[in-house]
């Protein structure tokens, strides 16, 4: 049995006299593989009856927010009072978890289950939780939702031919999302559907904090001559704005593109900038792929440089999404 799991049984006999027996709960293996993947499930037996206990797996983040809706989902399917069970968490996402009435318990800190009118406070334990951010694979998915248009309704298989990946890499990304509590997830008859019923303004709002810098290493090259290569960084920036033009040029190239042109540039690539060198960002996804007018596209760019620490470089970026048409 789980160390949690154990934790809390005795959590509950030492404040509650409570003697639970706990058991892995086999109707689980019928639920979403996002729920799946997120929890343990587990049946715990008590003096009110039955209820449904959900731990987090370790390396899955979850927001307040997400932990409500996805209890609210299998407290349908299962139709018992379910409990979040945590090995710590911090004071923010407590004060979200009890104010949307999620019972919970930290075994050893805290206890609230409103169900039975308890509210047991004790030392808090905290954890620096690490926010979660897309795969790749799902940002792609987010920018092509972003840039097609609003109320789009969108299967793994029709995106998947789109950004040329394969359909399980597009099922794991619509579990992703799901996870997140991003867009609403249906099945019309075999096929799974995606659809955002919000605008791309809203969607954008919902999605930004999960969204991060598609590059993945820069290198500097003398001489470069590689047709695939994109404008991005500072220098589409410049194009964009009002901000001046880099005195070196900034492309990007997909990490399989990038693979290929180190072979054929292997004597001009150098580990610092100098002059005549261009900078090359190494992409995570390629840079073609949403690309318009011959640079990489705006999103992706904005996400490549929201970390700079030049105010005319964040000035630029604001005057860049005030210019894109949400």
């Amino acid at each position: 049995m789980d160390k949690i799991v154990e934790a809390l049984q005795k959590y509950l006999l030492a404040n509650l006299g409570i003697e639970a027996a706990v058991r892995p709960f086999p109707d689980a293996a019928n639920y979403p593989a996002y729920l799946r993947e997120g929890y343990r499930f587990f049946s715990l037996n008590w003096l009110k009856g039955t209820c449904l206990i959900m731990t987090g797996e370790k390396d899955v983040a979850l927001t307040p927010a997400v932990i409500a809706k996805q209890l609210d989902q299998v407290r349908g399917r299962c139709g018992m009072d379910v409990v979040y069970v945590a090995e710590a968490i911090n004071f923010y996402e407590r004060k979200r978890l009890i104010e949307q009435k999620v019972p919970f318990v930290v075994p050893g800190n805290q206890m609230y289950l409103p169900f039975l009118a308890i509210d047991l406070k004790e030392c808090l334990k905290t954890l620096r939780t690490k926010r979660p951010v897309l795969r790749p694979a799902t940002q792609m998915l987010v920018l092509y939702a972003l840039y097609q248009g609003e109320k789009l309704t969108l299967t793994p298989a029709e995106v998947a031919l789109f950004l040329e990946v394969s359909a399980m890499t597009m099922t794991r990304a619509f579990d992703e999302l799901a996870a997140l509590g991003i867009g609403e997830h249906t099945m019309a008859g075999k096929n799974r559907c995606l659809r955002f019923s919000m605008n791309r303004k809203e969607l954008w709002n919902q999605v930004q904090p999960y969204l991060k810098t598609p590059v993945k290493k820069r290198v500097y090259v003398t001489n470069l001559n590689f047709k695939r290569a994109f404008p991005a960084g500072h220098t589409a920036l410049a194009k964009w704005s009002m901000i001046n033009e880099p005195e070196a040029r900034t492309v990007a190239v997909s990490y399989n593109d990038w693979k290929h042109l180190a072979q054929e540039h292997r004597g001009h690539i150098i580990p610092v900038p100098d002059r005549g060198a261009v900078e090359v960002e190494i992409w995570k996804y390629s840079p073609g792929r949403f690309s318009k007018n011959g640079c990489a596209d705006k999103i992706s760019v904005y996400l490549s440089l929201k970390d700079s620490h030049d105010e005319r470089v964040q000035s630029a970026l604001d005057d860049l999404l005030r210019s894109f048409k949400w």
